[in-house]
């Protein structure tokens, strides 16, 4: 039974994504937990995000796309994230770490104006394994709609599977 779930997991691992001498190409779906500071009021949220990690020689680049719902005593609002990332892969014998650097456009459902989001993070991934799991900062600095701007940053713990 070990055996059959074993190689039914490098099965799935392989479906669409795969790492073949120096090219990798791995779509991943995931989520977050993640704890936000906005302006000093710390809150824990939830998000989702899917990203396809494309690469040559361990360099990646990664579009992505990411969701989160914000809600707190007074409002819920949403924030859209779309970007890139950009990272290097090393090769750790029984897994993958990639250490990477990015910037997204963030869109709000409503009480900010839209503006840039930056992130830096790790991903570590088994060699075997379809699973990924990341730490992550993320870092923006919007307007609300009076004019001010506020500090949202935050530390998230991606578990993501890859495919």
């Amino acid at each position: 039974m070990k055996k059959i779930v074993f190689i039914s997991l490098l099965c799935i691992s392989s479906v669409f994504g795969f790492r073949l001498g120096s090219f990798e190409l791995t779509p991943e779906i995931g989520a977050g937990a993640q704890r936000v500071n906005v302006n000093g009021d710390t809150r824990n949220y939830w998000s989702a995000y899917g990203r396809v990690w494309v690469g040559a020689n361990n360099l990646v680049i990664t579009p992505q796309v990411r969701y989160t719902k914000m809600d707190n005593d007074y409002s819920n609002f949403t924030n859209w994230q779309y970007g890139f990332s950009l990272g290097y892969t090393l090769d750790l014998i029984a897994f993958y770490a990639t250490p990477y650097v990015g910037a997204n456009y963030s869109h709000f459902s409503e009480y900010y104006d839209d503006t840039l989001g930056y992130n830096a993070g790790i991903r570590v991934q088994p060699a075997i394994i379809p699973l990924s799991l990341g730490l992550e900062y993320e870092y923006q600095r919007p307007h609300n709609r009076f004019g001010n701007s506020h500090t949202i940053d935050g530390v998230r713990f991606n578990v993501g599977i890859s495919f």
